[in-house]
């Protein structure tokens, strides 16, 4: 703990931060009134824009599961996404202290559904003003019927059968857009569109 004589605010310098098994749950609900705030900056804007002075070298995670549930518009049904057993670390999430070559880094290894090994790399400039980011990500072996519980609500698509071997995502962008190239190989997939809702 830090006293910022500049702002007589306590500014907490950590060196590394471990978290075991924590449980983040997201929810979002499109039937509401849409949110009031039209743009958001992305991950490494919003970390070092938390009006709170804090620096951490690195933060661990170990054992997480990350929940999403989102109730779609069109539907009024929910579709879930999840990852479990995630493991790995943020370095320097900060708000103080940033210099022009500090970035945001993640490096994680996850389970899709609790199944396919997700690995996810991902880098963002503290200072870019465009808010540059480059980001990599491979998964093993996934039965693709799990994605239903995310793609029926949401598209009125049912995966019947399939199986992804491999996937893999490497993706370049800032603030205005974004450009990658994406590779996936599966086998034996059977859709189902379904009509009418």
């Amino acid at each position: 703990l830090v006293i910022d004589a500049a702002n007589a605010a306590p500014a907490f310098l950590l060196k590394t931060l471990h978290i075991q098994n924590l449980h983040l749950l997201a929810q979002r609900d499109k039937t509401r009134p849409t949110d009031t705030i039209s743009y958001r900056p992305l991950l490494a804007r919003q970390i070092s824009n938390i009006p709170f002075p804090f620096q951490v070298d690195s933060l661990a995670l170990q054992n997480a599961r990350i929940d999403y549930h989102e109730i779609v518009q069109k539907t009024g049904k929910e579709s879930v996404l999840f990852f479990d057993q995630v493991n790995g670390f943020l370095l320097q999430p900060k708000s103080i202290g940033i210099q022009e070559n500090d970035s945001l880094a993640i490096r994680l290894n996850a389970r899709l559904y609790g199944q396919g090994l997700l690995k996810l790399r991902f880098r963002q400039s503290y200072t870019d003003s465009l808010q540059g980011f480059w980001m990599s990500s491979s998964m093993g072996p996934f039965q693709m019927k799990e994605m239903n519980a995310l793609l029926l609500p949401m598209m009125g698509l049912n995966i019947r059968s399939g199986r992804i071997d491999t996937m893999t995502m490497l993706v370049q962008g800032n603030d205005r857009y974004a450009f990658g190239t994406m590779d996936l190989r599966y086998r034996q997939m059977k859709v189902q569109l379904l009509q009418n809702g």
